[in-house]
């Protein structure tokens, strides 16, 4: 594959995933404080729904790019010689910390790369292990996946 130099802008990606992760934790305090679980979760559905309706338009869909598996993954960002093959090994590292947490907890994944811009034009990668969304994941597990690596990134703190 040739690549193709991103649109899309960190910063929104940033802000897209910020806007989920306060999503999925209001949803886990309506709970403890007794709000319906059903209902919960379809509001937080709706939610979801109008964030990415929301940010969807900031983002060039040709930037993103899903593997099924991890090696494929790395393998991809290998052979466009755009990055460094250190810093592709160290973010395929990270990711594989994820990904053993995930399949602790029972989950299946997937893994996705978005190509990105810095502020400063320059292109850019955000790496992540996907799993399914069509549950409300326990906020236990989703902090113990975030913050699996040794060093969690700036999207795994929001």
């Amino acid at each position: 594959m040739k690549f193709q130099y991103p649109k899309t802008k960190l910063r929104d990606v940033i802000d897209f995933y910020k806007a989920r992760k306060a999503e999925f934790n209001l949803a886990h305090i309506r709970i403890e404080i007794g709000q319906n679980q059903k209902q919960t979760l379809e509001h937080y559905e709706k939610r979801i729904k109008h964030i990415n309706e929301e940010y969807f338009p900031f983002f060039d869909f040709k930037d993103f790019h899903i593997f099924k598996k991890l090696n494929d993954l790395e393998n991809f960002l290998l052979n466009l010689n755009i990055f460094t093959p250190t810093k592709i090994k160290k973010s395929i590292q990270h990711e594989k910390e994820h990904l053993k947490k995930i399949i602790e907890l029972g989950y299946s994944a997937n893994f996705g790369c978005i190509f990105t811009l810095t502020e400063k034009q320059k292109p850019s990668y955000v790496l992540m292990v996907v799993t399914p969304l069509d549950s409300l994941m326990s906020k236990e597990h989703r902090k113990k996946i975030d913050l699996a690596p040794k060093k969690p990134s700036l999207i795994d703190l929001c």
